[in-house]
């Protein structure tokens, strides 16, 4: 198994916590929009 270069691994990092909050936020958008569904019929 090679090593991979530091910015490389940066790179990845940051991709993967850019995706991870990206997935998190529709979630909540998605909760949000039940809620305000159910509160308003």
């Amino acid at each position: 198994m090679r090593q991979a270069p530091a910015s490389q691994v940066c790179v990845n990092g940051f991709i993967g916590l850019l995706w991870t909050s990206l997935e998190e936020l529709i979630l909540i958008k998605v909760i949000v929009k039940q809620i305000f569904t159910i509160t308003l019929t």
